[in-house]
């Protein structure tokens, strides 16, 4: 019976001492959570104030800042139009002149004719003949070849051969006074743009 008591004893000091690492592994246990919730909870604070900052951001930024960055894309809006106004529409010169008899009267004077709109002469002499559409196209090109030869590309020059590519389309049918005071309109507008 004594060596039961001695097995018994032993079984009780180690189930004690593995009780006392239980106790201690518990109290870290504890302490490690007693921090992940101070930490959750620090977390969440500061999300809550970043939430307020950012919901108060649009009413504390100042008035003048606001009126600043309304001017800045009134200014970008205006510089956009302005540039889609600036691309001109080629006319489709599809209607030919049919009840308009010979008008020589080309609203732009040739006075205005200076620099590189010189070169538009040729084109000038052919719309004040009433010459025909196809006729036309071709001084419109000689006009084209001429100017890329003394400047550099121009998306002009683009819009130049869409134009006479058009107007090659009608053949032998004669502009109406409408289509040719347009294209005198190119004209002058494609030389102006060539030289700067």
């Amino acid at each position: 019976m004594g060596e039961e008591k001695d097995k018994v004893s032993k079984i009780y000091e180690e189930l004690s001492a593995l009780k006392s690492i239980m106790d201690d592994f518990a109290k870290v246990v504890a302490s490690v959570f007693n921090e992940i919730k101070a930490s959750i909870s620090s977390i969440q604070a500061n999300t809550q104030a970043i939430q307020t900052s950012i919901q108060n951001l649009n009413s504390t930024l100042p008035q003048q800042l606001r009126e600043s960055l309304q001017e800045d894309l009134n200014s970008l809006k205006e510089v956009i139009e302005s540039a889609q106004v600036g691309v001109p529409a080629t006319p489709a010169f599809a209607a030919a002149a049919e009840e308009d008899s010979a008008s020589a009267n080309v609203i732009y004077a040739r006075a205005g004719l200076r620099g590189p709109a010189s070169a538009f002469s040729p084109l000038v002499d052919a719309l004040e003949k009433r010459s025909t559409a196809a006729d036309i196209a071709n001084k419109l090109e000689d006009v084209r070849d001429s100017l890329q030869s003394r400047y550099p590309s121009n998306p002009a020059f683009y819009e130049m051969t869409k134009v006479a590519k058009q107007l090659r389309n009608k053949g032998t049918a004669k502009l109406d006074r409408m289509a040719t005071n347009e294209l005198m309109r190119m004209a002058e507008e494609w030389s102006e743009r060539i030289v700067k």
